[in-house]
């Protein structure tokens, strides 16, 4: 029917009809073609909660504590930042006690590639293993720490939290939640843009 109204108005108005399509289910398929795995995860929050004494606070200019963050997959193919490099890690400053801060330029923790990872179901899995600290940049003596293992598989959106328990020179104990999103979906290319 289709085809004969095009045929009607191309006569009338000299604009010729496309060329019918045909779809043969064992030779025409569709697909986005985006075969690997990616996760990116990033800490949106971070919440300095007094435990005992003031809590774990600055001890003066340049002595602010920081939390650090090294995450790693050894299914990743490739990874940011990567295990081998100079620097395997992230910090940011930590909220002085009692304060929440928002992480408004969404600062990225990691990013990994599964190559041909979302190739079948129910798709590669993320072996993620965290290592996380609070130190003072000035000496880098870490104050409390936290060592987790968890598991990504397949593609989705999911959200972390966890508390790391840290206590300064003066015995003062603060627990710095730190929480975010990680998000595994599917992309075409399987290494980073520069």
């Amino acid at each position: 029917m289709l085809d004969s109204l095009c045929a009607i108005a191309g006569r009338s108005t000299r604009i010729p009809c496309p060329r019918p399509l045909s779809y043969t289910p064992s030779r025409l398929g569709f697909t986005a073609d985006l075969p690997h795995l990616r996760l990116t995860i990033i800490v949106r929050e971070m919440q300095n909660i007094v435990v005992s004494g003031a809590g774990v606070d600055s001890a003066g200019f340049g002595q602010e504590p920081w939390v650090f963050w090294q995450i790693q997959s050894q299914a990743a193919d490739v990874s940011i930042p990567d295990p081998s490099g100079e620097t395997p890690y992230n910090a940011l400053p930590a909220p002085p006690p009692g304060d929440t801060w928002d992480v408004p330029h969404a600062n990225g923790l990691y990013q990994g590639i599964i190559e041909h990872g979302c190739v079948g179901a129910p798709g590669a899995t993320f072996d993620v293993t965290l290592d996380s600290w609070v130190a003072r940049l000035t000496d880098n003596v870490s104050m409390g720490s936290v060592h987790l293992t968890d598991d990504v598989q397949g593609h989705g959106y999911y959200t972390f939290s966890y508390t790391l328990r840290a206590t300064d020179d003066a015995g003062n104990v603060s627990d710095f939640v730190i929480s975010g999103d990680a998000n595994a979906f599917c992309v075409g290319k399987p290494h980073f843009d520069s």
